[in-house]
């Protein structure tokens, strides 16, 4: 008689995972909810594998890429080769697919891909450049779509997925992407502006929290919200950046694919210590909302806290508003104000080539008098007497105002931006 089937139980960091045995004789992971205690995920493991031997299931085929059919469009063939790097797991394909058919397929998309010419790829180039001028983009957005388009005639030719391959020659071999136009400067926070922002009673403690964390950690926003209290060693004050979340929510790589890990900034381990005791130490360490919004959120933010200089909301064309990444790129200028050792700071930010740490290097040397004592103590109020609604952004107790942000024209930049009132 052969033996019950109860599946096979492994912990995975804050939670369960549970590996059943399928009629194949192939073996199926499950990845459980974090809130599952070990006997109940037993009996979660015990189910499943009781209901695949009962239905008789196997692992589903890996999908592959079609062949290529004859006469196939361009679209067509960017809809395989799309598919093609979803099962690569590149997560920006998805992206990617959008900005060709926004900007290449109203152009080339119903041309068969084995007719299109060098011809073509300069005209779609030129209306790149045109569209720029006439502010239908930015200079960057067009780089960007043509370093997409370069690419996907490349692999038609050279692809390692045989089936993509339709191309003997490259028609956008060598040919001249968009112009590039001035580079935008960027803004950062002072740290008395920082402390502003992180104190102001009009917001509530789950955004000052998300605000300090991302600026003290320097950690990009996916990376900040895949991080669990697995990754930090509150007793030697080392955090382990390794992977990141989609907008899905699914985890992958961090940007570069490296993995680091690096003294927390002292100022920043009253707050971790509070917020991982008020957690008990399970799950994310923070719930940020979508980042498709998170930049807007940014600066209602910052509005509501009174901050009002002009380079933190201009939007122009020498200038750049305050994102949330940039609270990453305040954090990495001020270890450059601090005069930390450069490749120290590259490992932290865990960029992929030393030009980038450069740039930030550059611009600290340029501004460090007067700039102010970096990475100061965090207020009190961060977790003394403040109210959590369990570091969830999207749950917080909180009232709804709209923002606008200053410089543009009212209604055309309106989101809710949730904030607290203490009032």
């Amino acid at each position: 008689m052969p033996r019950p089937p109860t599946g096979t139980l492994q912990r995975h960091r804050d939670h369960w995972d549970a590996r059943i045995t399928l009629k194949d004789g192939s073996r199926q992971w499950f990845c459980l909810p974090a809130d599952y205690s070990e006997a109940r995920a037993r009996d979660r493991a015990k189910s499943l594998s009781e209901t695949a031997r009962a239905t008789g299931a196997t692992k589903p085929p890996r999908r592959r890429s079609a062949a290529a059919p004859a006469g196939e469009t361009l679209a067509a063939w960017v809809e395989r080769w799309t598919a093609a790097r979803e099962e690569r797991g590149l997560s920006s394909a998805s992206g990617d697919l959008g900005r060709l058919r926004k900007w290449l397929f109203p152009r080339l998309g119903d041309k068969p891909i084995t007719a299109v010419t060098r011809r073509d790829v300069e005209a779609f180039v030129e209306h790149l450049d045109n569209s720029v001028r006439a502010g239908e983009q930015s200079w960057k957005t067009a780089v960007n779509t043509w370093g997409l388009v370069s690419k996907l005639f490349d692999d038609a030719c050279n692809a390692k997925t045989l089936s993509l391959r339709v191309l003997a020659s490259n028609p956008a071999a060598d040919v001249r992407g968009p112009d590039r136009g001035i580079k935008k400067a960027k803004a950062y926070l002072y740290p008395s502006e920082f402390l502003a922002l992180v104190s102001s009673p009009n917001i509530s403690i789950e955004w000052r929290r998300a605000v300090a964390l991302a600026t003290y950690l320097y950690v990009r926003a996916s990376e900040l919200r895949a991080l669990t209290w697995d990754d930090i060693d509150l007793e030697r004050g080392i955090i382990h950046v390794h992977r990141s979340l989609d907008r899905e929510g699914s985890a992958k790589p961090t940007k570069t694919g490296k993995t680091r890990r690096f003294a927390i900034e002292p100022a920043l381990m009253p707050l971790l210590r509070a917020m991982h005791a008020e957690s008990r130490g399970r799950g994310r360490v923070v719930r940020l909302p979508d980042d498709r919004h998170l930049s807007r959120a940014l600066r209602g933010l910052m509005t509501a806290a009174r901050l009002d200089r002009s380079d933190l909301f201009a939007a122009d064309a020498t200038r750049k508003n305050m994102t949330w990444h940039d609270l990453r790129a305040t954090g990495i200028t001020w270890l450059a104000i601090r005069a930390e050792e450069p490749l120290r700071i590259m490992q932290r930010a865990g960029h992929a080539g030393f030009q980038t740490t450069q740039g930030y290097i550059r611009e600290a040397e340029a501004v460090r008098a007067g700039f102010g004592d970096v990475f100061p103590a965090l207020p009190l109020s961060l977790w003394e007497g403040g109210v959590s609604s369990g570091n969830r952004l999207e749950g917080a107790q909180v009232r709804e105002i709209m923002v606008e942000a200053p410089g543009i024209e009212p209604g055309s930049a309106r989101h809710p931006v949730y904030l607290r009132s203490r009032a």
